[in-house]
């Protein structure tokens, strides 16, 4: 006799359940207006966000910076490995800009052909305060990323 209640009980539960769910829609969120949909989140550019996608200044055209950049890891100074930052070339490579973590946009970078006071490093590009730089270093070889004057990231060599 209990387990025949129990089965009672069970079907009880789950007719009544079905009926509650029938009459009552409230619980069913739909979009209403198009900041809630995907894709919505388009800049002043028309970039998505959600999708990856960032403004580029020199291509004039919304990238993926790890798609179209080349990746520089943490290095010197920077004690965070879980950061990186992206060097975005022109094709004819005279401007380039860099994308740092954290940071709204990015910096315009210029081709320098003044060695730095070694002359085993080249400087590449810079920013036009001169705070942001890239530096090639022959041996080892690899470009090194300095931001605010120090050593913050690194990319071997070559680049794309």
């Amino acid at each position: 006799m209990n387990k025949l209640s129990f089965i009672w009980l069970v079907l009880l539960l789950a007719a009544y359940g079905c009926h509650f769910q029938k009459g009552n829609n409230s619980s069913v969120i739909t979009p209403t207006d198009s900041s809630t949909r995907p894709g919505s989140d388009r800049d002043q550019h028309g970039c998505i966000a959600s999708a990856g996608y960032t403004w580029s200044q020199i291509k004039k055209e919304c990238i993926r910076i790890w798609e179209a950049g080349d990746r520089f890891t943490a290095y010197g100074d920077n004690t965070d490995s879980t950061l990186a930052a992206y060097l975005v070339t022109t094709s004819d490579v005279i401007s380039a800009e860099v994308f740092l973590p954290g940071q709204k946009g990015s910096i315009l970078l210029n081709t320098t052909n003044g060695s730095t006071d070694q002359k085993t490093m080249m400087r590449i590009y810079q920013s036009q305060d001169s705070s942001t730089y890239v530096i090639f270093f022959p041996s080892p070889s690899r470009y090194v990323l300095y931001v605010d004057k120090k050593p913050m990231f690194a990319c071997p060599h070559p680049l794309k």
